[in-house]
């Protein structure tokens, strides 16, 4: 049985619901490779917000070097409406952070097309283009996908993204750095001190910091003696 990440874009048509645009950007790539196996045919990735081509050409090289997407900006949206008459062309739409209504009508005349919408909000997208959802977010173990009741994490191991039931400990591994780096440039630093650190270089809340405290400590990674953090 094909994973949810070999089947978007083909079998699976979605609304991916996301604030990260680096990771989304990984989803896109892997929607091409997808489309080109089982296709054969171009991907039409019209760029609302900034995709991370950097990203999509290094994957795409690793893993189906013979794919071809072209990255349009929107106000080209007449070619593709022009190329859909003569074939069934494969559209995603990156919109991460910027408002989609401007551009609704246009797309819903391609709505047959659409494999994928890259958005921050749903606001009922999904079902205007008749497509489920699928949710990309992120905890103290790593980014995850949630599709149908079934959450998967995420990982990217000798260039392709793979899926697996438990976190690879991403965050963990970068907040004990954090913590590190911390202690070496100011020293001694209290239990609030850290989870300071962490909100402001991990860009998380509080709660998701104390977390990842608790994780590393039950791990025995660090310790607190007397108010004061200790790496082991």
């Amino acid at each position: 049985m094909k994973s949810i990440l070999e089947k978007i874009g083909t079998k699976l048509r979605l609304v991916v619901i996301s604030h990260y645009s680096l990771e989304s950007s990984l989803l896109l790539a892997q929607s091409v490779c997808n489309i080109y196996k089982s296709e054969g045919v171009e991907v039409f990735a019209v760029e609302i917000s900034p995709i991370n081509r950097n990203i999509i050409e290094k994957y795409i090289q690793a893993n189906c070097n013979q794919a071809s997407i072209n990255i349009i900006p929107p106000h080209s949206i007449e070619e593709l409406q022009m190329k859909k008459n003569n074939t069934n062309v494969p559209i995603i739409i990156f919109s991460i952070g910027e408002n989609l209504d401007d551009y609704i009508n246009d797309f819903l005349r391609l709505k047959r097309n659409v494999r994928l919408l890259f958005t921050h909000v749903s606001k009922g997208i999904n079902r205007i283009f008749g497509m489920n959802i699928l949710r990309l977010e992120k905890d103290y173990s790593g980014f995850y996908i949630k599709y149908g009741g079934l959450k998967k994490y995420l990982k990217y191991k000798n260039g392709k993204l793979l899926e697996a039931d438990e976190g690879e400990s991403y965050f963990l591994e970068k907040a004990y750095k954090v913590l590190l780096d911390s202690m070496l440039e100011f020293g001694e630093i209290t239990l609030e001190d850290a989870t300071n650190v962490l909100m402001g270089r991990l860009k998380i809340s509080k709660n998701e910091a104390k977390k990842l405290l608790y994780e590393l400590i039950k791990r025995k990674k660090l310790e607190f003696k007397g108010g004061i953090l200790h790496i082991n």
